[in-house]
């Protein structure tokens, strides 16, 4: 071995030892996120495959022992693209929800990274929908019977009109409160509450929605 190839192979052997510790974190992340969201194991594996995937692309690597700002948003936004993958839809919101605190993943850096996942991914990512959302927060968070989100899939066209170009988690939430609020005739402020917890979402956002909304039914 010659002096100047030395070098070299040490910043090589350097870059496959950060990986190989990158890659025992992740997949230790990903497990333990995925089964706090109840995630069937087939997720666990496509999640890391989502993340090796993009953080190769974008020369992501963990930085001498410390993990580099970005890396949970890289990490969530991939347990979240595995979800729908898998047939098994959490909404970002959600994922969000079981995050370490502190890890410093915001919705807005999550969705960076989905975007950085779906460019890179060799095949279409399902995108999520508003009866999608509605499914995961009253079966998984607000406990809900079928019944309940059966309406509020099917008041979902009324408030989606109401909510213009909101998301699918606003349209989601949204629709919940309608439904709970339909036999009252007047917006259900307690599960304006559950919903906005559930959701992310203010409640006075909710309630202007909600409101729209019940005005056309």
């Amino acid at each position: 071995m010659t002096a100047a190839a030395a070098p070299v192979l040490k910043q090589k052997s350097s870059q496959t030892a950060r990986m190989q510790k990158q890659h025992a974190k992740a997949r230790e992340d990903v497990v333990r996120y995925c089964d706090a969201l109840a995630l069937p194991v087939v997720a666990h594996e496509e999640a890391l495959q989502l993340f090796a995937a993009v953080a190769s692309a974008s020369k992501m690597r963990l930085k001498s022992g410390t993990v580099i700002d970005n890396y949970y948003s890289a990490i969530l936004a991939s347990i979240h693209c595995a979800s729908l993958l898998v047939d098994s839809p959490r909404p970002v919101n959600a994922i969000l929800a079981v995050a370490d605190v502190g890890a410093g993943a915001t919705l807005q850096s999550v969705y960076v990274w989905v975007k950085k996942i779906r460019a890179a991914h060799r095949r279409p990512i399902p995108s999520m929908q508003a009866d999608m959302v509605i499914g995961d927060m009253c079966a998984r968070t607000l406990q809900l019977p079928f019944s309940f989100q059966r309406q509020a899939c099917a008041v979902l066209p009324v408030v989606q009109a109401a909510c213009g170009s909101a998301g699918p988690v606003t349209v989601a939430a949204v629709a919940i409160v309608v439904v709970a609020s339909r036999t009252a005739g007047a917006c259900d402020t307690h599960m304006c509450c559950r919903a906005s917890e559930a959701s992310g979402l203010s409640q006075e956002t909710l309630l202007s929605y909600a409101r729209k909304a019940l005005a056309s039914c």
